[in-house]
């Protein structure tokens, strides 16, 4: 009886394309029964029997495409779907508006077999929208996995902004935090030429909204990565690119020597009544660590507080290392300031200082923090 006028007394008329090489759609009518439809589904039991039946036996339907109502009866009748990429979306739609659990356990089992890095976006923005919690969580273990493969597909693209702001907030995506923000980057690209929008730095910076900008993570970057993708992009305002912030200290990073030990005092105040913001007494290993900028290394070792320190922006500390053990390294060319993502450091010599370190040449090649 499926998709057969005989002993029919319905229609459903459905828009089809006529012509696979253009967007020209016609309409085509599929035969069904009311009986095997109503007894199928509550929506189609309401259509033909409830108190406001339908009284027409051609029935119209232009939120659905022929095929997929075709595999919709398909399953009524024969308890079967030959579902496809193409189709899936569309059954499941109509799965859902018509109430019909098993087709659509049907579809999301199907979903989930031709789940991949190039499809994942396309399946969780329609998962989102029905509801399919299960397949929203093996959606978003693909993209955690597979992120960097993920965000530069063309699905990527096309996402909304509310699920935009969903992946750059996930802590758990396998990408470096640069190739993040480029995928966001070009997501903003994008989306102003959909929306016919000049393409500047003031569009994108709109477009993206603070949500999302405010939650890449960019202390996590190289300085030479923030300093290269994300200062030349301009999505950062002025601001946001310059001010100082408060921070968390956490320690501080020692010049040593290859294969030695040295006592070690690390002391931390606040310069306007020179109280103490943390203390550290230890002996530790010099270790080789790798230069960000360019090629090389250097030996050094790192003091850890205790406890993470907060420090106040537009405010002078003084920081100050006692160190005992064989001759070490120690670093020239020293600047005042220094922009480091989403933080501006300004140094200056301590009223005292002894002349064997400075600005210039000094023990401290690095600075362990986070924003505040």
């Amino acid at each position: 009886m499926f998709n057969n006028e005989l002993l029919s007394d319905v229609s459903f008329v459905v828009p089809v394309q006529l012509d696979e090489n253009s967007n020209k759609k016609g309409r085509k009518a599929i035969p069904a029964h009311k009986f095997v439809l109503a007894i199928s589904s509550p929506v189609f039991f309401a259509m033909f029997y409830g108190d406001i039946a339908e009284k027409s036996d051609s029935i119209m339907l232009p939120d659905c495409e022929y095929e997929s109502l075709l595999e919709l009866f398909r399953f009524v009748y024969c308890d079967e779907a030959r579902l496809t990429p193409h189709n899936v979306m569309q059954v499941l739609y109509l799965a859902k508006k018509y109430i019909l659990p098993s087709l659509v356990e049907r579809c999301n089992e199907y979903l989930l077999e031709v789940l991949n890095v190039s499809n994942v976006f396309c399946v969780l923005s329609h998962a989102l929208n029905y509801g399919e919690k299960k397949l929203v969580s093996h959606c978003w273990k693909v993209i955690d996995k597979e992120a960097e493969e993920a965000l530069k597909t063309e699905g990527f693209e096309t996402i909304d902004r509310s699920l935009l702001e969903e992946l750059v907030k996930r802590d758990s995506l396998n990408i470096r935090e640069v190739d993040l923000f480029r995928a966001v980057n070009t997501w903003a690209l994008e989306e102003c030429k959909r929306l016919d929008m000049t393409a500047n730095c003031a569009s994108k910076r709109s477009i993206l909204g603070d949500k999302v900008v405010n939650a890449i993570r960019f202390p996590v970057m190289k300085r030479n990565e923030f300093s290269n993708f994300v200062l030349d992009c301009n999505i950062l305002t002025s601001h946001e690119a310059t001010i100082n912030r408060d921070i968390v200290l956490y320690g501080i990073c020692l010049f040593g020597s290859e294969n030695w030990k040295y006592q070690a005092t690390v002391t931390v105040r606040k310069a306007s009544n020179g109280l103490f913001k943390a203390t550290k007494i230890g002996r530790y290993s010099s270790l080789p660590m790798e230069l960000e900028e360019e090629e090389g290394s250097f030996y050094a070792f790192d003091i850890l507080f205790d406890k993470p320190v907060s420090l106040e922006k537009s405010t002078w500390y003084y920081v100050k290392a006692s160190m005992s053990g064989p001759i070490i390294w120690q670093g020239k060319g020293g600047v005042n300031s220094i922009q480091c993502p989403g933080v501006q450091f300004s140094f200056k010599d301590h009223p005292k200082n002894n002349k064997r370190t400075n600005i210039a040449e000094g023990q401290f090649p690095q600075f362990l923090f986070s924003l505040e």
